[in-house]
């Protein structure tokens, strides 16, 4: 596991990360200020976050909120409780249907993570006119604006990628994406999970029509071939050449334990237009009190638990901090090559995805729920192509009785 800590530190770029640390004080973010005259004092905050997977040599996301969490209490004399709930009561939170005074002894959440699947709706609190936002990324910003409003606070963007084979040395992820004869060799051996919410990312910046749907299907049948009974074990036979959707935490286990076959790139796939385009949700901090001071209070929170993911994310597992002050993180201490790290954070910077409403990602949710059947028989060649479209229809339209 030592290939996951920072490696081949220069003296100089060493000198550099540990000016940055002594210039940032507390939880690792910038020196806060009030953005008015407010005291927060003898106010209690209740915040809901997640479990994060453990990684060797990393400590816990659990340590690293309980850290933030009483440093922020002490800073601002207020009292706050962490409760690390499912992801699903987290959904539940923002988009409102979570009624907590049917659960004994559980209070509302002020601020809430977002899971990975972000999604904005009318409970989310706008924080722009609260935060300063200028050190984020703009694209993880963006992600999080719906009509001028800046509705959740960015902690890192969580990639989405083909995990394509290469030969050692050879290859790196831009000449991949670019290398037709390679492109062609790879037809028809990508192993894939067409279940996965982010099967359909190459797609997702224009919107699921069941026109994109359709054209799409129809280029994973011949591009990629028909669906593997065990895309991994698949892959861990060298049976095929690259796995589709791959997010961060599955890439670096791919590359320490996940099979040999050569060197491990993330690839981009050129979909059904050829172009590719990459796929990323920004997963941060929602706010869902409605007044101040609370609101205010618990945004300032939210900054600096979501700065204190970005880094953690950045260290364990290759997620790329929403920080511009700390990307020498994720280039110090992640095992991508200089290249693909390269080649990453700047589809992410280019990118211009944002968090769907709820509404919508209900429709994708039950669409893609009701037509896994369909969609799996036709990858097979059992449906045809008029019996998948009227399925896509039903899924899309709701109408999703027999």
């Amino acid at each position: 596991m030592t290939m996951f800590w920072c490696r081949r530190l220069s003296a100089w770029v060493l000198i550099a990360f540990c000016l940055a640390l002594t210039i940032v004080p507390g939880c690792g973010t910038r020196t806060r200020t009030l953005p008015h005259e407010v005291s927060f004092e003898g106010l209690k905050l209740v915040v809901w976050d997640a479990n994060q997977p453990l990684y060797p040599g990393s400590p816990s996301w659990e340590e690293e909120v309980n850290d933030c969490v009483r440093e922020f209490s002490d800073e601002y004399r207020v009292s706050v409780e962490v409760r690390l709930v499912t992801r699903e009561e987290l959904r539940l939170a923002i988009t409102g249907k979570f009624i907590s005074d049917k659960i004994e002894d559980v209070d509302a959440p002020d601020l809430v993570y977002s899971t990975e699947w972000p999604v904005v709706s009318k409970s989310c609190a706008p924080v722009h006119d609260i935060l300063d936002l200028n050190d984020l990324l703009d694209s993880t910003v963006s992600y999080w604006t719906k009509d001028a409003r800046v509705l959740g606070i960015p902690a890192y963007a969580h990639w989405f990628c083909a995990a394509a084979r290469s030969s050692p040395g050879k290859t790196p992820c831009d000449e991949i994406s670019a290398n037709t004869d390679w492109v062609t060799g790879c037809k028809g051996k990508i192993s894939y999970w067409q279940e996965s919410p982010a099967f359909f990312g190459p797609i997702a910046a224009n919107g699921l029509t069941e026109e994109s749907i359709m054209t799409y299907l129809q280029w994973v049948k011949s591009f990629c071939g028909p669906p593997a009974p065990d895309p991994l074990t698949s892959w861990q036979s060298g049976e095929v050449l690259a796995l589709f959707p791959v997010n961060p935490h599955l890439f670096r286990w791919l590359q320490t334990s996940g099979g040999g076959h050569g060197d491990i790139v993330p690839l981009t796939l050129p979909g059904p237009s050829g172009e590719g385009g990459a796929f990323y949700t920004v997963p941060g901090y929602v706010v869902l009190a409605q007044a101040d001071p609370k609101k205010t209070c618990a945004a300032l929170l939210g900054q600096v638990l979501a700065q204190r993911l970005g880094q953690w994310a950045a260290r364990t597992f290759g997620g790329i901090p929403a920080s511009s002050v700390d990307m020498s993180t994720f280039h110090l201490c992640s095992a991508l090559s200089y290249e693909d790290r390269t080649s990453l954070t700047r589809a992410i910077q280019e990118g211009s995805l944002v968090a769907p409403d709820s509404a919508k990602e209900q429709v994708r949710m039950e669409m893609q729920s009701f037509c896994a059947d369909s969609i799996l028989r036709y990858l097979q060649g059992l449906l045809s192509l008029d019996d998948l479209a009227q399925s896509i229809r039903r899924g899309l339209s709701g109408h999703t009785s027999p």
